[in-house]
């Protein structure tokens, strides 16, 4: 009888403790740069803090006239699968803020200036349930939604720059996948 009650638990923990399959999403290419005369742009697949997929993307441009140039946020969309499927929000955004985007599109970057963040498509946001609101504390109307996952895919930007009175757009495009991983890995 003693011997069973060693042996089951040892039995049962060499079932449980098998490996899981884990879905690990990856990139292709694993950032992209443009290079034109007006800007520098370099944009990456950013992954989503303790999980194992893609939710936004690292945006980094550079003014390269002597001139300001503006991003034309209302003219800059989301690409899925070669379509324009919204636009992007970003962190730290407010509806006050998104307000203010609405009314005024441009968001002038200064010669020889850099602008620097985290995208994200507004389509792939997700509200939070009231338990995990309360669990985190947070009470500003902002702070009900998460970024949800990008799906694998072709999934992009369109950018629409404004310089010298000309409209610059430029696209990027990514191939997100999905591998089926063990883990913990042998």
């Amino acid at each position: 009888m003693v011997k069973y009650i060693f042996v089951l638990p040892l039995a049962l923990l060499l079932i449980f403790s098998g490996c899981a399959t884990v879905n690990v999403y990856n990139a292709n290419p694993s950032f992209e740069t443009v290079d034109n005369e007006y800007f520098d742009l370099l944009i990456e697949p950013q992954p989503s803090a303790g999980h194992y997929y893609f939710n936004a993307f690292r945006f980094v441009l550079t003014n390269k006239t002597s001139r300001p140039l503006s991003i034309v946020w209302e003219e800059s969309y989301y690409l899925l699968n070669g379509r324009k499927n919204g636009q992007f929000g970003w962190e730290g955004m407010t509806f006050e803020k998104l307000k203010e985007i609405r009314r005024n599109p441009y968001v002038a970057i200064k010669a020889g200036d850099t602008l620097t963040g985290v995208v994200f498509p507004l389509k792939m946001l997700a509200r939070l349930s009231l338990s995990e609101r309360a669990r985190l504390g947070e009470s500003r109307p902002e702070d009900q939604f998460a970024m949800g996952p990008l799906p694998q895919g072709k999934n992009g930007m369109l950018l629409t720059v404004r310089a010298d009175g000309k409209i610059i757009q430029e696209t990027v495009v990514f191939e997100i996948g999905m591998t089926p991983m063990n883990y913990p890995p042998k």
